[in-house]
């Protein structure tokens, strides 16, 4: 009895001789991606979400950056947060925040 399911999980095998179809191998690519590196969807999110409220609140981005930096050793996924909330800084062309006794601003030319 114990041969008989030996041989019926053999049709069951993966292993064949038959190739892959290409939307298998780009199914277990993509699934493999977001597995392995799923900080860069998070960092294209947090990206977006950031972008479009630089211009409405360019602090709240500003204290993002600040907790995904302080944070960002004890949770590795803030890395993504931290350097999408540093790049969406870069790329706008004024701001000025005070924190308290703390006035910092940018001023890039373009």
């Amino acid at each position: 009895m114990y041969t008989d399911s030996v041989d019926s999980c053999k049709d069951c095998d993966d292993d064949s001789d038959e190739k892959p179809t290409m939307s298998e191998m780009f199914g277990r690519g993509a699934a493999w991606c977001i597995v392995n590196h799923f900080d860069i969807p998070i960092f294209l999110l947090s990206s977006l979400v950031l972008y479009l409220s630089v211009n409405r609140c360019c602090h709240c981005v500003l204290v993002v950056a600040i907790v995904s930096a302080l944070l960002c050793i004890r949770f590795r996924i803030l890395n993504a947060t931290l350097w999408s909330a540093i790049l969406v800084l870069y790329m706008h062309k004024d701001w000025d925040i005070s924190l308290g006794a703390v006035r910092i601003t940018w001023n890039r030319m373009t």
